[in-house]
């Protein structure tokens, strides 16, 4: 009987598709095997562990009880449905061809669901009325699948001791090139203006800042409209510039040139948020850090100052080390290049030159 019930290690990440409905199954079955055997909580919580794998032992590796490591399990696994993809499922569901009347009909109210309709104000309805309409009519389903997801920067993580679990892809801002690294996922509660959500995912981007100085500028009232973005279940705009716009940083390196020119800033050199103060000495520099100060203050800029280097005979910025009027690579830059592998495909070496190409001053016969 118990070799029956026995049920199979659980393999699969919670990142892979599919994996809600594997866990289902194997739950369903472990339960069996556990229901059909006495013991204690440290007995459950030990066949518990056994039928895991290593991974995902680490996820209630900090479960001192068999029911906190089953909610813990059920938490990470199962994830509750998003209500704004859900009702654009709903919205956008169309009767297939060969499907009957009654087919689409039960489709429909499978799909209903999760849409969690409720007894709501007529101003409710009405904001999430304009919400659904929104991001159906988004004509981008690149920016749609954008505005259902969450992140967190991994600074965040560690400082919280938030649980991650290995995740691998990578996300992509929308009107932006730019792409970034997922390294990885996390499930927490959290509470919005009084409203507590349970089990939220967050996809974790290295390196995303929190105090970005793309904030310090205001945005025009008549272009707030496309910065708009659902959250708490309506919709809002950004009132500063926010990350991902196509003209964000045109407009960023812009405002801040205007700033070094109208106030007459002399040896201060920026490229975005990085600033260069300068002096051929000691007191012409500080006399031009001392003007930059106040025009900082002036503009109410904020400047973070764990990452300020005062009074340096050398730096490293965007690629190169200055010291003492010569010109380098910076050498942390240049030791992952050296570290790569070496290229076994055109493609990958194509990739490799191009890389190479940005430090080709100090290669001999390069091209």
């Amino acid at each position: 009987m118990e070799r029956a019930l026995r049920p199979e290690r659980l393999d699969i990440l919670p990142t892979s598709p599919g994996a809600a409905r594997v866990f289902k199954h194997w739950l369903f079955i472990f339960s069996r095997y556990k229901n059909a055997t006495e013991g204690t909580n440290d007995v459950y919580l030990g066949m518990l562990a056994n039928a895991l794998s290593p991974e995902n032992f680490e996820l209630i590796s900090d479960c001192s009880t068999y029911d906190d490591a089953i909610t813990k399990l059920n938490k990470v696994f199962i994830q509750p449905a998003n209500e704004i993809v859900s009702r654009h499922r709903l919205a956008t569901r169309r009767q297939m061809s060969g499907e009957t009347i009654d087919e689409y009909l039960r489709a429909l109210h499978k799909l209903s669901v999760n849409c969690n309709f409720k007894d709501v104000s007529s101003e409710v309805y009405r904001d999430e009325s304009i919400r659904d309409a929104f991001i159906a009519g988004i004509s981008s389903h690149h920016i749609r699948t954008r505005s259902s997801e969450n992140f967190i920067s991994d600074n965040i993580l560690k400082n919280m001791k938030l649980p991650a679990t290995p995740y691998s892809g990578t996300i992509s801002m929308a009107a932006s090139h730019y792409v970034s690294p997922i390294s990885g996922s996390c499930n927490v509660d959290i509470v919005v203006n009084g409203h507590e959500y349970s089990s939220v995912k967050f996809l974790v981007l290295p390196g995303l800042c929190a105090d970005s100085a793309y904030h310090l500028v205001p945005l025009p009232e008549e272009d707030r409209p496309y910065t708009a973005f659902e959250a708490d279940s309506g919709l809002y705009q950004f009132t500063r510039l926010c990350f991902g716009l196509t003209n964000g940083v045109a407009a960023f390196q812009r405002i801040i040139n205007d700033i070094i020119r109208t106030n007459g800033l002399e040896g201060v050199y920026a490229y975005l948020d990085d600033v260069v103060v300068c002096g051929n000495t000691q007191e012409e520099h500080d006399e031009n850090l001392r003007r930059f100060m106040e025009a900082a203050r002036r503009y109410n800029m904020i400047l973070n100052e764990a990452k300020c280097v005062l009074s340096s005979h050398s730096i490293r910025i965007l690629g190169y080390e200055i010291s003492h009027n010569e010109l380098r690579p910076d050498p942390s830059r240049l030791e992952a290049l050296m570290n790569m592998p070496v290229p076994q495909t055109k493609k990958s070496l194509q990739r490799l030159t191009g890389l190479f190409a940005y430090y080709s001053r100090w290669i001999p016969r390069f091209f």
